[in-house]
Formats: C-alpha cells, structure tokens, sequence
C-alpha cells in the first residue's frame, strides 16, 4: 500500500496559513460582543435605516366652500322664480307672493312680494286674467342685473338703458335679454329712481 509523505512545514509557511485562516474568517462575518450573561452572536450585522424625520408639513386637504345664494335680481325674465307670464296659481307656487286684499282694477289681482314690505296702496306684482303676471314693482332698492335700482341717478340709468324714453309719467327702457318686457322708471324731483318695474308692455291692469 502506498503511503503520502507529511511534510513539516517550515516556520514561514505556518505563518502565511495562520494568516489565511484568519481572513477567512474575518471575511465570513463579524462577532457581536454579547452583553454580560448573555448568548454571543456570529453573523453579518445588518443595519436598518431610521424613518425619515417627520417635517410638520399638513397633509393635503380638501376643503368645500359654500357660496352664498345669488341675490335675486328684477330682471331679464322676473324676480328670482316668478317670471312675467305666470298664472296666479303658478306665481302663488313659487312661495316669493302674497295676496293684497286691496286688489287692483277690475279683472286683475294684486300681490305683494313676501320679501318686500310693500308701502301701502302699492302692489308689487299684478296679475291680467288675460297675460297673466305683466308687471312686478318695486321700491324697496331690487337691483336690475345692469345694477340700476332706487335711488339711482337719471344719469346712471340712461348709462345704463342708453335707449331710455321719456312719457307722460314715467321713463321706459328695452330689458337687456328679453325683448318681450320693458322696464318702467319714475324719478323725483332730485332726479333719482323712486319706482322701478318690469312690465310686460300688452299689461291691461292700468295706464
């Protein structure tokens, strides 16, 4: 039988296996020095990165803003709901009328808008039996869309109405948006807007 000679190794060359011995386990892993008492751990020491710092900055938020109602307008086609050309059953649907028993001409029925104190002997809205709502007063300061309301100058509403024409006893203008209605104005003596309405001109209550 055949027999493998044992080298000894000289010094040297037990030096250079030590060393390489030593890297090969230095490479391998690191050994965590254990706290008194406790179990020593051999292995690859993994580090976690910490979480990001929390910068206050407020998480984006939704926010619904509630936009007033517009304020109602007399003009192009009426007030709010109640246009020209209602019947009465219609205009009293709308809930912006109440009946004024003083009435008007024979035939036609005057309202008051319940919004609006109406002065007395006044009617802010007459209803024909024969065209139905043709007219909604006002003195109260109801602004047109054009922004023209009592109390405003003449000049401010011929700026406004540039066709404005005198009669007998009033100022008549077109309604921007409705070529079937008119606007009525009266000024006082100041020369400022003391009545203003939205006619439907074939009204037969009065005039």
């Amino acid at each position: 039988m055949n027999t493998t000679p044992i080298r000894i190794l000289g010094a040297s060359a037990a030096v250079a296996v030590l060393a390489f011995g030593m890297l090969i386990v230095t490479g391998c892993g690191s050994v965590t020095e254990p706290a008194a008492g406790g179990p020593t751990t051999t292995g690859t020491t993994t580090t976690s990165a910490s979480p990001a710092a929390h910068t206050g900055t407020p998480r984006s938020m939704t926010t619904t803003t509630r936009l007033a109602p517009a304020a109602k307008t007399l003009g192009p086609l009426g007030y709010g709901a109640l246009t020209l050309g209602m019947t009465a059953e219609q205009a009293l649907a709308t809930g912006l009328i109440v009946p004024d028993m003083e009435g008007t001409g024979p035939g036609c029925t005057g309202y008051d808008l319940a919004d609006r104190p109406t002065p007395p002997d006044n009617w802010s809205v007459v209803i024909s039996p024969n065209y139905g709502l043709v007219t909604i007063n006002d003195k109260t300061g109801i602004p047109t869309p054009e922004g023209i309301a009592v109390g405003s100058t003449f000049a401010q509403t011929k700026a406004a109405y540039p066709d404005i024409t005198a009669y007998t006893n009033e100022h008549r203008a077109a309604v921007p948006g409705n070529t079937t209605a008119i606007y009525t104005f009266s000024f006082g003596p100041d020369h400022r807007l003391n009545h203003l309405a939205l006619e439907d001109p074939r009204q037969d209550c009065y005039r």
